[in-house]
């Protein structure tokens, strides 16, 4: 397992480890738990986004008879 050496001002330091205290856990543990989580969410979306365009890709959308030219589009 890698080691990681982050920089917090001593405010948020003192609030996390309160925060990991509350919550029965060492300070590494809960980054570490928060990483996992923020990793699991975009892989998530990620993979979502993905499976989305490829229904999109997949589908035949009709948008009807065309009953204009590029000219009355553009027409002032």
């Amino acid at each position: 397992m890698a080691n990681l050496k982050i920089t917090l001002d001593d405010a948020l330091l003192r609030r996390a480890r309160r925060v990991a205290f509350d919550r029965d856990l060492t300070l590494t543990e809960l980054i570490r738990r928060r990483l996992i989580e923020d990793v699991q969410r975009a892989d998530t979306v990620q993979r979502q986004a993905a499976e989305d365009l490829t229904q999109l890709w997949q589908t035949s959308a009709s948008i009807g008879t065309v009953t204009w030219t590029r000219d009355d589009l553009h027409e002032r």
